[in-house]
């Protein structure tokens, strides 16, 4: 498993790749399944980073859902999380087309995450 700096890393670099898309493209994206995504792996490398830190590493999503309840200081993140999950699985496993709005409160949710936990 990555180390605590490179999830740091890797969710900057999404966060890079979000932002450049967001910006090049308005109203009705099409891309927005790929934006969902993007912004979810912005959020799991978050916490992926914080938590090896402390050596630890959870090897799947649904692990890394449950254990955020475990930890005092990831618990505040938990029901983002999970719409973050829930959201980009629609876009990537049902093929559900995510709309304007549904992106920017992603995209509020893991700013709040990312914030916290990479402090860019």
């Amino acid at each position: 498993m990555a180390n605590c700096e490179k999830h740091a890393i890797q969710a900057k670099h999404n966060m890079a790749l979000f932002s450049k898309l967001d910006s090049m493209i308005s109203e009705d994206d099409p891309f927005n399944d790929w934006k969902a995504t993007i912004l979810f792996y912005t959020a799991m490398h978050s916490i992926h980073s914080f938590l090896a830190i402390n050596d630890i590493h959870i090897q799947t999503h649904a692990k890394l859902i449950d254990s955020l309840v475990d930890y005092r200081e990831l618990r505040m993140f938990w029901r983002d999380y999970q719409s973050l999950y829930s959201l980009s699985k629609r876009s990537r496993y049902y093929c559900c087309q995510i709309k304007d709005s549904e992106v920017e409160k992603a995209k509020q949710k893991v700013k709040n995450i990312y914030k916290q936990l990479i402090g860019a």
